[in-house]
């Protein structure tokens, strides 16, 4: 059951996002999904340790040249849900915090031009007259 109070769209692979925790830099991170409100990012298991719900993030940056460079707080809303097939990483979900108001609205205009929502439930009506 959808538990988001925003959409989300699936992540361009190109966009990666980095941030700060105590002293440690976790970059080149990769995106499985993206909205207004935050993002679920692809973190290494053997980083996961340090995260847990409601953990806050310092100088979070999504990276990717249509996307402009600002950094901002986060926290993290969920660790952990789904792993991929080798096991190397943990789905976790971000919550957007303090992030400024011109950064907000070009991730807005950036999602509904570069990145059109698509639904699994569409994409099986592709085949019907």
């Amino acid at each position: 059951m959808e538990q988001r109070l925003h959409s989300r769209v699936l992540a361009n692979p190109q966009i990666k996002a980095q941030f700060r925790l105590g002293g440690q830099t976790f970059s080149e991170l990769p995106l499985a999904n993206l909205g207004t409100d935050g993002c679920c990012l692809r973190i290494p298991a053997r980083s996961i340790g340090t995260l847990e719900e409601s953990t806050r993030l310092e100088d979070l940056e999504l990276l990717h040249e249509d996307l402009p460079r600002a950094a901002f707080g986060a926290r993290v809303a969920w660790v952990g849900r789904r792993v991929d097939p080798d096991g190397g990483a943990l789905e976790t979900g971000i919550q957007f915090l303090e992030a400024p108001v011109d950064f907000t609205w070009e991730l807005v205009h950036f999602i509904h031009t570069q990145m059109p929502a698509r639904s699994p439930d569409l994409d099986a009506l592709d085949g019907l007259p």
